[in-house]
């Protein structure tokens, strides 16, 4: 969710705004690896008591649940690589659909909007997984990974 407890960002509302409601439907507890060695995140825990958010703030040692071990760890990095290997998909699935757009818009005037909108229309997100606006297809189609074919 955010990897710097003294920033918060609107990252931290929008996750636990949505795990808020499956704690609550699964009267579930909200587990948190603290991989800060030396410090809580304090706008995290802030917020999930704004929320009433049972939580468990747990250090990420190794651990057997229900007769399985759980290493924090190895689990995380895992899911971060899954993570990587999604925005890299998203990323050249964005890149494609830009250059497929750019053509198919051309250089009409308003180009970016529509292009944007084109984007948009078809389900197509950023490279960070957010809708597309006339400024970033801009700034897009100036980058050389998307320039180049």
């Amino acid at each position: 969710m955010d990897s710097s407890p003294d920033r918060p960002t609107d990252a931290i509302y929008e996750a636990v705004s949505r795990v808020q409601p499956i704690c609550v439907a699964h009267n579930a507890r909200l587990v948190i690896a603290r991989f800060g060695r030396w410090r809580q995140h304090h706008f995290l825990h802030h917020r999930l008591g704004e929320m009433r958010i049972d939580f468990v703030d747990l250090d990420p040692q190794p651990m057997t649940i229900d007769g399985v071990r759980f290493e924090p760890i190895e689990h995380f990095r895992h899911w971060a690589s899954a993570g990587e290997a999604a925005s890299a998909a998203r990323r050249r699935d964005a890149i494609a659909a830009l250059r497929k757009a750019g053509r198919e818009i051309g250089p009409d005037p308003g180009r970016y909007e529509k292009i944007a909108h084109l984007l948009n229309q078809t389900g197509v997100k950023t490279f960070t997984g957010k809708a597309w606006t006339g400024e970033n297809v801009k700034k897009a189609l100036l980058m050389p990974e998307v320039v180049g074919e």
